[in-house]
């Protein structure tokens, strides 16, 4: 875990979501698709939670939407602007098995901590399908879909206009998948979306990862303001997180 400052070199609207590059003062020796920075929002008490989007040794981008007064603090912030962070925290996504394809599912800016992942499998030689679903077509901009399939991922799209892809809901076109050989599922999205999601695939014999997003004040387990309810009791998004299994959750009421 690096406490440190980045400086915001790049900013960049892409449809719907902002995307922050940032220099980092220290450098960054480990991090993971999954995971997570605590990153400053000016003028506010609390540092707001964020997906880790890209990232190397001495960088670091955010991809975000503006949902309240911290998110609009921190992508109003001019370049130059230095901000204190912690990262990365939590636990990211595990590994697939040798040999098994695998499907991620995104419910609009859910594709902040997939995007990084879909590009990692997809180096490894993973067979990855992207199933991304949002409002309207803005919220696939082409900056986030060419280099995904510039990198092999296959990717199904959903909108609940119609206005690209499939009318209707990501989770309908989970429903239309048929799986042939090992599979194991990578979703985040709104808490809707996860449950449905993963009603669809309990019978399935899939293994299933969910990145959850909460409210957190310290981001290390301290405070225990982010704990959400799963089948063995509650547990800490920051700390036990976000990436959860999917059995964790299904029917645990979250």
């Amino acid at each position: 875990m690096l406490a440190t400052r980045g400086t915001i070199r790049c900013k960049k609207l892409l449809g719907p979501y902002h995307l922050l590059e940032m220099e980092l003062d220290s450098p960054l020796e480990r991090a993971s698709a999954g995971q997570f920075a605590l990153l400053e929002a000016p003028g506010c008490l609390l540092m707001r939670p964020l997906s880790l989007f890209s990232f190397g040794r001495g960088y670091v981008s955010f991809l975000l939407r503006i949902a309240g007064r911290g998110t609009a603090a921190i992508v109003s912030s001019p370049c130059g602007s230095q901000l204190r962070m912690v990262l990365p925290l939590g636990r990211g996504f595990p590994p697939p098995g040798e040999g098994d394809e695998v499907v991620l599912v995104a419910g609009g800016v859910g594709i902040a901590p997939l995007f990084p992942w879909a590009m990692a499998l997809s180096k490894r030689g993973c067979r990855v399908h992207l199933l991304w679903g949002a409002k309207d077509s803005s919220w696939f901009p082409p900056p986030l879909i060419v280099p995904l399939r510039a990198a092999g991922v296959e990717i199904s799209l959903a909108t609940e206009d119609g206005s690209i892809g499939k009318r209707g809901m990501v989770t309908d076109l989970l429903g239309g998948l048929t799986f042939g050989k090992p599979t194991v599922a990578y979703l985040c999205g709104p808490m809707a979306m996860v449950r449905r999601a993963l009603e669809i695939l309990k019978d399935k014999n899939i293994r299933t990862f969910t990145s959850l997003e909460e409210r957190m004040a310290c981001g290390v387990g301290a405070c225990f303001g982010c704990a959400v309810k799963t089948r063995s009791g509650y547990k800490l998004v920051c700390r036990d997180g976000p990436v959860f299994r999917g059995e964790e959750l299904h029917g645990a009421g979250t």
